[in-house]
C-alpha cells in the first residue's frame, strides 16, 4: 500500500548532439509536464531539485530530481 518514487532526469536542454551520439528522445523533462503525469498516475509530486554540471562539460546541462508519493489506501485496520 502506497510508496515512494524517485525520478531523475534532465531539466529541459537544447543539446541536440544528445540525440544522435546517445539516443535520447527527448531533451529533458518539463517540470509541467512532470506534474501532470504525476497527477494522471495519483502521485503527490513534490518540487524538484536541481544539480547543476560542474564547469566542465556543458554548464546547459541541469538534472531535476523529484520525489513523489502514492498515498496509501487502508481499507481493514491491520491486526
Amino acid at each position: 500500500p502506497g510508496g515512494q518514487l524517485l525520478i531523475v532526469d534532465f531539466a529541459p536542454h537544447e543539446l541536440e548532439f544528445l540525440r544522435s551520439e546517445y539516443g535520447h528522445l527527448r531533451l529533458g523533462i518539463r517540470e509541467d509536464d512532470m506534474r501532470e503525469w504525476a497527477q494522471k498516475a495519483g502521485l503527490t509530486l513534490h518540487p524538484p531539485r536541481q544539480l547543476s554540471a560542474p564547469d566542465t562539460l556543458e554548464k546547459r546541462l541541469n538534472v531535476n530530481v523529484w520525489s513523489a508519493q502514492l498515498p496509501a489506501k487502508i481499507k481493514e485496520p491491520a491486526l
